[in-house]
Formats: structure tokens, C-alpha cells, sequence
């Protein structure tokens, strides 16, 4: 966004008349009280100086202290200003909402991005090496949710594959059909997730309409990863502000395809004209009944997904489990740059 700034410099005429050019004014101003001592100013008006402003003398009085009004209060600096609404919002809770996934997250690689134990030994061991880590920080979560949180929080891992899998179909459905913001989808969505959601849909073209298909689940989902933290641990126990962060990994089998509403005759042998959705092959053509299935098999795709859910705690007030987005396996490079930031982060400590 740019600004325009625009600056208009006012100068006042020159007096004219031969006297002006050659009269010359001293006196004498700033008199100290209880001093013979004065500051002398000498003002030039010669005809090669113009005057952009004019000079007030010094017992001109202030409009605003003529009607009692006090000093204006200096404002606060934007680094102050900005330091106390970052208390406000931390204290309020609603800081959670930026934090995006919490830092020190481990999500395992699997298939051809995990190092092999035999040739790839050194990083394999890397690899092992962070999923201790992150069975540790899962402990530690325990004990904070117990020993910090009154009444203790109960973090629901075990439960969390089962609401990932409810959200994950429903939101799906709701996106295909481009209708993220009614039903019940809604609040399960993270406000950020949300906005995201609706703004691709936008990007589609007129009449555009998708239809999502789940055939089936490769396997169960599972909870890879789990964190449970806290801005600040300062204060009562039962006002606690935190964010607990799943990240469970969905393999399906899918199916995407286009539908066009077109008016068609009636599938129930009304032998009359219904409006319907209608699967439509790139060219926009209805594809026939007896293909609809061909089709689909076409289509279908093995993915593999980690859905990261979100639950926060605002002043002891546990909210519900929301979706926050999608990410992806922590891979060595990825690996890497953490530890190249922690150490940075440590030497400049130092």
C-alpha cells in the first residue's frame, strides 16, 4: 500500500514600497526574569530574503491556554503502544490464534523420505533421535496440563484420530460444493483455515462446482504428534491461557470431479424436466450414467494428509477441537534449519 504525502509551502507577499526594502528592525527579546541579561535578534528584511513564515512575538498567547486548556498529553511511542497491545491480546487469549504450529513439532517422515537404517545410518539416528524428543515434549505436556491447570486438563489424544476423521470428510464436502460457511462446518474451522478455504473457492470460475468422493481409508488415522503449551505459566491455575496442537495423518483413497446443474430428465421415470447436478467431463459435456463409474475410477487418488488440529484455552475456559490447516513431514532439511536457528538463537544469548 503506498501513502502520498502532500506538502503546500505558503509564503507570505513582499511589502513593497521604497522604504521596506531599506528599513531594518533590532530588538531585543527573551528577557530572563531576574536577569539585566538579554538575547538580541537581529531580523533582516532586505529585499532578497522572503519571508516563509511570519515571527510571532513572544507575549503572543497561546488560544488554548486563553481558554484553559492545559498541555496536550505527548503520546505514546508506537513501541510502547505495541508492547501493551501485545499484553492485551496475550492476556485475553486471542495471541493463540497467530501462533500457527507450535514450535519444536515433530512430525516423523515415512516411506522414501525416512533415511534408511542401513545405508543412511548417521541420519536415520537423526530421525530417531527427534521422535524420542517429541515423546518427551508429549510427557511434559502431561504434566504441564496436570500440574499447572486446575482442574487438570485432560489433553484427549486417544480421541483426537476420531474428530480429525469427523471434520476432515465434512470440510471436504463443504469445500467441494463451495459452502464453507454454513451448517455446522463453520465452527470447526480456525478463522485463519476459514478465510483460506472461502478465498480459493472465490477463485473459481462461475458456476463452478466440485464433487469430493471418499472411497475409502488406506489405514486408520493416527495422532503422529501432540504439544500442549503455554504463553505464560504466571497467576492462578484456574485462568490459565494455552493451545493444544494435534497433527493426526489421514491416508484415503479420493475422487474429485466437476458437476454442472443442468436441466435433465427425471432419473425416478417422471418423464418430466428436474434440475440437477450433473457430472460433466474437461469439455463441461454431461458424462452418460453407465460412465459415471469409469470416470471415477479415473480419478481416484491415494493422498496422504496431516490435518493439524487446534484447541484453546482462554482464562481456564476450554474452547472445542477446530481445525487449524494442513501441513507436512518434518524432513532433515527442515531438520536442519531448527538447529541452525537454535544455535544462533543461543549464541546470540551468549
Amino acid at each position: 500500500m503506498s501513502k502520498r504525502i502532500c506538502i503546500s509551502l505558503l509564503s507570505t507577499p513582499i511589502r513593497s514600497g521604497a522604504s521596506s526594502y531599506t528599513r531594518q528592525c533590532h530588538f531585543a527579546t527573551t528577557v530572563a526574569r531576574g536577569s539585566t541579561n538579554s538575547t538580541i535578534l537581529r531580523i533582516n528584511t532586505s529585499p532578497s530574503s522572503k519571508r516563509t513564515f511570519t515571527t510571532s512575538p513572544r507575549w503572543h498567547m497561546n488560544p488554548n491556554r486563553m481558554a484553559g486548556k492545559g498541555r496536550q498529553k505527548p503520546q505514546k511511542s508506537m513501541s510502547l503502544q505495541q508492547k501493551q497491545q501485545m499484553e492485551k491480546m496475550q492476556a485475553s487469549g486471542e495471541m493463540l490464534n497467530y501462533i500457527g504450529i507450535i514450535e519444536g513439532t515433530f512430525i516423523p517422515p515415512t516411506g522414501s523420505k525416512l533415511p534408511s537404517i542401513f545405508s543412511d545410518t548417521r541420519n536415520r539416528w537423526k530421525i530417531e533421535k527427534y521422535r524420542l524428543y517429541s515423546f518427551m515434549k508429549y510427557m511434559q505436556s502431561k504434566f504441564m496440563a496436570f500440574w499447572f491447570v486446575k482442574p487438570a486438563l485432560k489433553l484427549e489424544r486417544r480421541k483426537t484420530p476420531k474428530i480429525a476423521k469427523e471434520i476432515y470428510e465434512e470440510m471436504y464436502k463443504a469445500f467441494a460444493a463451495g459452502n464453507v460457511t454454513s451448517g455446522n462446518i463453520e465452527g470447526k474451522l480456525m478463522p485463519g483455515f476459514l478465510k483460506s478455504l472461502q478465498s480459493r473457492i472465490n477463485q473459481r470460475r462461475q458456476g463452478e462446482i466440485l464433487q469430493w468422493k471418499l472411497h475409502k481409508y488406506l489405514e486408520r488415522p493416527r495422532c503422529v504428534a501432540y504439544m500442549f503449551a503455554m504463553p505464560d505459566v504466571k497467576g492462578s491455575n484456574e485462568k490459565r491461557t494455552g493451545i493444544m496442537q494435534a497433527i493426526v495423518r489421514i491416508r484415503s483413497q479420493q475422487s474429485l470431479m466437476h458437476v454442472k446443474r443442468m436441466r435433465v430428465l427425471d432419473p425416478h421415470g417422471s418423464k418430466q424436466f428436474v434440475v440437477a447436478d450433473v457430472p460433466v467431463d474437461r469439455d463441461g459435456q454431461a458424462i452418460p450414467e453407465e460412465k459415471i463409474e469409469e470416470e471415477e475410477r479415473k480419478n481416484r487418488k491415494d493422498m496422504t494428509e496431516y490435518l493439524v488440529l487446534q484447541r484453546l484455552i482462554r482464562q481456564g475456559e476450554v474452547g472445542e477441537w477446530q481445525a487449524w490447516g494442513t501441513t507436512t513431514e518434518t524432513g532433515l532439511e527442515e531438520i536442519r534449519k531448527q538447529e541452525a536457528a537454535t544455535q544462533k538463537r543461543l549464541l546470540g544469548a551468549a
